[in-house]
């Protein structure tokens, strides 16, 4: 700094000018808080302070000169010197002085009984403090002390913890080991906390040992890598793993839940791999069940939801108990929850060497299958149920799955399942003929199969363009109103059409108080031949609406008085029975708004038998 400033060359003797040059030095010697001053030519010069920091820094460029120890004691003369405060009773840690040098340590010294700590004393050079920050696990050190910011626009940054936070492994959980050995259930219940509330859990391919199934009441996210497996190790239980959202009265249901790549381990302990209950739009993919006594899928009133690679398989994992069921779609009636399964899509599914019926859709509506086999079962595909008629099975699609080497048959269609479509089966190889009992309005167009035998009450089924596999291989047609087209065997060559188109008849001899049936799904013409009188004429319980049925009554008892009482079930006026040796018919028609039979048309004379 310079007050007069004259800019007198280099030696000038003026009063103004050593007037200057003194206020500089004065500067240049006392001031501690400038670096640098000008001097009386506008020259920038360090002033001491300014020399000591820049000396202080450039030591430190330099690098320390590392010193052992406080223990040991040591004399220390440079800034750049660290002293080592060292374990086991010391930090570890480096330490520079801060004050004036030299500096004595005595022996057996620490930093704060030879100066403290802090500035002009003892500070910490080393990284053993930020170590011991980074290794704690207590709120606001660890993983809190790093920042994240993804390379993505409109970043936010984040601490580490709180990224982690975001998804949790199942390995993060104290008391879980997945080494297959010891007892991991402590840990899971932990997991399950966590799951209900919305944590996303990621579980490594490792087996985790349960003594207890796993139970959720509201939607998870487990997603695993392949080769994961929760194994239950004891008990008789239901389920490995159950997620039931149907609420406390079991009478709701729940939206959402995602599994991937787990293998869920009965042990021999329990029934079914994976239990769902009153789930709505899940998703489970590459799911396998094994060692279960049941069913490696069990649904219980399940809709929208999507299922892939589902195993059950003895070929891809031996079983040591043999399940009866792959994919069981059931339903509890009484339970609040009798709606069955619906909606849901099966998409490369491989069920095999089950006992009975790789899927079993007792109660199943609307749903698809998509590629994927079950073969080597007892049944391939069951549907409905082959006694309780509240069980239905309708509108499901099968296309293209490869049903063979199914002991019974590859489909076996039970009363009250209608409606389904089978397209482009591959079925038929090493098994017995498709099996139609009582069930109707079902399709099967394209593929190939071993043939299908229709039983006296399926009807109005249909078969488009199918091939016969083998030379006994046939279609044999006991029902009402199926019918078959371009039906060929690959075998024989021979083509095969409908041998049994409707209508069709049947004959009744009934006596003296004998009752005769007329039921739509046997014939559409019943023939009466009555030896004796009076006789009655009732309905089946079941009917279809619109349909027409004649009925010829033909008198052989002898006398001409013959009575026929018709049931409840008909609206019959101005019918007279025939005389002996004589016939007369009678045609009806099902009115379903009304619940009965109505005659709309009637002989006037008798016919000569």
């Amino acid at each position: 700094m310079t007050t007069y400033n004259t800019g007198n060359p280099l030696g000038s003797a003026a009063a103004k000018d050593l007037y200057d040059n003194a206020e500089n030095f004065d500067h240049r010697e006392v001031d501690r808080t400038n670096e640098t001053w000008p001097d009386r030519l506008g020259v920038s010069r360090l002033t001491w302070y300014g020399i000591e920091k820049k000396n202080e820094r450039a030591i430190k460029e330099y690098g320390w000169i590392l010193t052992e120890s406080f223990q040991d004691g040591a004399d220390l003369t440079l800034s750049n010197q660290a002293l080592l405060w060292k374990l086991p009773d010391g930090d570890g840690e480096y330490y520079r002085w801060d004050g004036n040098f030299p500096k004595h340590v005595p022996l057996g010294s620490t930093p704060n009984s030879t100066g403290g700590t802090g500035p002009g004393a003892w500070i910490g050079v080393g990284d053993a403090s930020l170590r011991s920050a980074l290794a704690s696990s207590d709120s606001g050190l660890g993983d809190s002390l790093l920042s994240v910011k993804q390379p993505i626009t409109g970043a936010s940054i984040q601490t580490q913890h709180d990224k982690n936070a975001q998804v949790i492994n199942l390995m993060d959980y104290d008391e879980i080991y997945g080494d297959g050995i010891r007892d991991d259930t402590s840990g899971l219940m932990s997991m399950k906390i966590d799951a209900e509330n919305g944590v996303a859990i990621r579980i490594p391919g490792r087996t985790f040992l349960s003594s207890v199934p796993l139970s959720f009441t509201k939607p998870v996210t487990l997603i695993a890598e392949p080769g994961a497996r929760i194994k239950l190790t004891s008990g008789t239980n239901d389920y490995v793993m159950q997620i039931d959202l149907r609420g406390p009265d079991g009478s709701f249901w729940g939206y959402g839940s995602h599994i991937e790549n787990i293998i869920f381990d009965g042990g021999v302990h329990a029934n079914d791999g994976l239990s769902l209950r009153g789930v709505i739009g899940g998703v489970f993919k590459n799911i396998r069940g094994t060692n279960i006594s049941r069913s490696a899928i069990h649904e219980w009133w399940t809709q929208l939801c999507h299922y892939e690679n589902i195993q059950c398989s003895n070929n891809i994992e031996n079983f040591q108990i043999t399940p009866i069921h792959g994919i069981l779609a059931d339903c509890e009636f009484g339970a609040g929850n009798d709606r069955g399964s619906s909606a849901n899509t099966y998409i490369n599914c491989t069920i095999e060497h089950t006992s009975g019926s790789g899927i079993c859709g007792v109660f199943m509506s609307n749903c698809t299958f998509i590629n994927g086999t079950s073969e080597g079962n007892n049944i391939g595909i069951e549907f409905g149920h082959a006694t309780d008629v509240r069980n239905q099975s309708a509108g499901n699609t099968v296309i293209g799955m490869d049903l063979e080497v199914n002991t019974a048959t590859d489909i076996l269609l039970h009363k009250t399942t209608y409606a389904n479509d089978f397209i482009g089966l591959k079925a038929g190889y090493s098994s017995p003929a498709i099996q139609v009992q009582g069930a109707y309005a079902n399709n099967f167009i394209a593929g190939v199969c071993s043939g299908i035998d229709f039983d006296s009450t399926s009807h109005d089924n249909r078969i488009v363009g199918m091939n016969l596999l083998g030379n006994d291989s046939i279609i044999v047609d006991n029902g009402v109103r199926n019918t078959y087209e371009k039906i060929f065997n690959i075998t024989s060559g021979v083509k095969k059409e409908s041998t049994a188109p409707y209508p069709s008849r049947v004959n009744n001899s009934v006596a003296a108080n004998g009752t005769v049936q007329i039921n739509p799904f046997l014939s559409s013409y019943c023939v009466v031949s009555a030896s004796g009188s009076p006789i009655s004429v009732t309905s089946a319980a079941k009917k279809l609406d619109g349909v027409i049925i004649d009925m010829t009554i033909h008198n052989i008892s002898g006398v001409d008085a013959l009575t026929v009482n018709w049931s409840s079930d008909f609206r019959v006026a101005g019918w007279t029975s025939p005389a002996t040796g004589r016939h007369r018919s009678i045609r009806f028609v099902y009115d379903a708004n009304y619940g009965y039979w109505t005659a709309i048309s009637m002989s006037q004379v008798d016919i000569q038998n």
